[in-house]
């Protein structure tokens, strides 16, 4: 499994990614893989490796149980500048970045990271897939070869593989839909969310606008963000969901069966 910019090729002006690339291992082995699918939402692709590699020893690494905390240690394999295969390492910053690139959340990492990390994985103190390099945001630029920063992202190991099992049993990953649009309003002295708009599923269930979000499930509701994240991460499409608003002064449980965003 990798980016899927990593593996995006541009041919005659268009842009292309390859049915069959080249596996190569820290022995110098050589294994061809094949494309198994790909998913633009959380920007990933994943490969077949041909049965010769299990053959030869070639084992895949597992994914951590659970997620990382803010200040683990992680390190990540990659070509930074072209050069390679360099271990880089780092700690994790934030559980909750976001950047315009992908819909899902993001993490944060405190690390020396080039131009060619991008695409590999992330991994904790134990071995373990926490989660694959999205992006690096560039603070030096060494010429003729991309830049390197301090930061780098990636998406959360919990998503890639989700995505990854329904892109290897062949149905690409569907997520959940609300159909709520959202804008910030005040509650007390707490910034919550509102209702600015809203179709399909949160209007069948009753939910109307103006209404203040609470609650999903046992989910206490802060900003619009985090709502997006529990709906990718932890919801499927036809689930029976309850959410509890705040309208006037009244409180309303409400179940929501979510559609497909």
């Amino acid at each position: 499994v990798t980016a899927q910019h990593a593996v995006t090729r541009t041919e005659e002006g268009e842009k292309v990614i390859p049915q069959q690339i080249t596996i190569l291992t820290a022995d110098l082995d050589e294994f061809p893989a094949l494309l198994t699918g790909v998913n633009a939402f959380v920007d990933l692709a994943v490969y077949q490796v041909s049965g010769e590699a299990a053959q030869r020893g070639v084992a895949p690494a597992p994914f951590a149980d659970k997620e990382p905390e803010p200040g683990d240690e992680v390190f990540t394999v990659g070509y930074p500048l072209g050069r390679g295969p360099v271990v880089g390492f780092g700690r994790i910053g934030s559980l909750n970045t976001y950047l315009p690139t992908v819909e899902s959340r993001l993490l944060q990492i405190d690390m020396s990271a080039c131009s060619g990390n991008s695409g590999g994985g992330l991994f904790s103190a134990k071995g373990e897939i926490v989660g694959v390099v999205h992006a690096v945001i560039l603070t030096e630029t060494v010429q003729g070869q991309g830049g390197c920063s301090r930061f780098a992202f990636a998406v959360p190991g919990r998503l890639v593989h989700r995505t990854m099992t329904a892109l290897i049993q062949g149905a690409p990953p569907s997520f959940s839909r609300l159909g709520l649009h959202l804008s910030a309003a005040k509650l007390g002295t707490r910034w919550r969310v509102a209702v600015a708009d809203l179709d399909g599923p949160a209007l069948e269930a009753g939910i109307q606008k103006g209404d203040i979000l609470l609650s999903i499930e046992s989910l206490e509701i802060t900003d619009a963000a985090q709502l997006k994240t529990y709906l990718i991460e932890r919801t499927v499409p036809g689930q029976r969901v309850a959410i509890r608003v705040l309208r006037g002064n009244h409180e309303h449980l409400l179940f929501v069966t979510l559609g497909t965003g």
